[in-house]
């Protein structure tokens, strides 16, 4: 069995044009990719998250860290500012959405999705969003995320 690892070794740092590298290894692993749809091509990547680092869309991305280490990526937006989405979901108007995956294979299955969910909303999304509800809305295939 595989040891369970210590959820108050994670914290959070702003997405930044330095991750790209990294975001585009974690995106082209299989376990990832199977889950998290994003551009295959390098270009096309930087291109959908560039808006996001200069604040030129209203989605606030982070790096999941793990004593200091970067492991993952989550982010959170309101769903009002994706009217599409937020019709989809009904949900309420002060909703706020996440979406995350962990991308390094050594912290996969670990124990460690719920804290990083705990502890994001509580230190990123309430206060950045002021939302009074979350979603979050995995592939319904993916059974460990849900």
């Amino acid at each position: 069995m595989t040891e369970r690892l210590d959820p108050s070794l994670l914290s959070f740092r702003p997405l930044a044009m330095p991750d790209m590298s990294l975001m585009y290894r974690w995106l082209m692993t299989d376990f990832v990719r199977q889950w998290y749809k994003e551009p295959s091509d390098y270009d096309e990547l930087v291109a959908h998250y560039a808006p996001m680092i200069n604040r030129q869309e209203p989605t606030h991305g982070f790096i999941i860290l793990y004593g200091g280490c970067p492991i993952g990526f989550i982010q959170t937006y309101c769903i009002a500012d994706h009217p599409d989405y937020a019709m989809a979901v009904q949900a309420d108007e002060n909703a706020a959405g996440v979406d995350l995956f962990i991308g390094e294979a050594n912290f996969v299955h670990r124990g460690l999705g719920s804290a990083i969910l705990t502890r994001f909303l509580a230190e990123i999304v309430w206060p950045l969003t002021g939302a009074t509800c979350c979603i979050i809305g995995p592939e319904p295939k993916n059974k460990a995320a849900i």
